[in-house]
């Protein structure tokens, strides 16, 4: 059963990372009435906090900016600024810890239940790897390959499928076009599929192994077949090494 708490904490540095990313749409300058909620933090008792956009231009170059005041019935007074962004600062931060944080350990937590459910219950397959590309995502220092596959499971028609998969690094050599990998896929939705990174590797250094083994043979028969017309071995004794070759390969 995977660790919710675990995944917690894995999942505290994309949140961050998506936090610092999405601070320029909640800044004060493009929707002001973030700034006025903040009123009653800023502004003293009896006093609304209330904001002038003001709109500028000049040559090359134009923008918008915002005022905020604190109003009463005697008239209006600067807001301190500073006391803005520092309390939508940790609105935003608090937001982000007790809403995003959550939904995204709660997701992660979700997938990789749903991962281990599928190590027990998935429908083996193996698929051939299409194409890999590194996208500009790391999670937890491991970068998010987009990965297709042409999938072929027993009895099926084939298919393709792309997927975006957090991927040790380790695991990167072995994940190149061309290649066959083992997969599993959902009995309940076939066309769901996650990779089998458990026998990966395994099934690579087989696969190089077997290649490596029969491009050996072959150099074998090659040299063989120079010493049969070179006369210095009989058609039996070439006979006799192709057949023992030949089984191995």
């Amino acid at each position: 059963m995977p660790s919710l708490p675990r995944i917690a904490l894995q999942s505290l540095p994309l949140t961050l990372f998506l936090m610092v990313c999405s601070v320029g749409l909640v800044a004060l300058s493009a929707i002001p009435s973030i700034g006025v909620q903040l009123g009653p933090l800023v502004c003293e008792a009896g006093e609304t906090m209330v904001y002038e956009t003001t709109r500028w231009s000049s040559p090359g170059k134009s923008g918008e900016s915002v005022a905020y005041f604190c109003e009463s019935e005697t008239g209006r007074t600067p807001a301190d600024t500073s006391q803005i962004i520092f309390w939508a600062a940790i609105a935003y931060v608090v937001l982000w810890m007790l809403i995003v944080w959550p939904i995204v350990t709660l997701f992660r937590y979700r997938s990789a239940r749903n991962e281990q459910r599928l190590s027990r219950e998935g429908i083996p397959a193996s698929a051939t790897i299409q194409s890999v590309q590194q996208t500009n995502m790391v999670v937890n220092r491991m970068p998010v390959l987009r990965i297709t596959l042409k999938v072929e499971p027993d009895g099926r028609p084939p298919f393709e499928t792309t997927m975006r998969r957090t991927t040790p690094e380790i695991f990167i050599p072995y994940l190149q076009p061309g290649r066959t990998v083992p997969v599993l896929l959902d009995p309940s939705k076939p066309s769901k599929v996650i990779l089998r990174f458990d026998e990966i590797a395994q099934h690579s250094i087989a696969a190089d192994a077997a290649h490596a083994d029969q491009d050996e043979g072959l150099e074998t028969l090659r040299s063989l077949k120079t010493m049969l017309d070179e006369g210095l071995i009989e058609q039996s004794e070439y006979d006799a090494k192709k057949t023992e070759i030949m089984e191995r390969m």
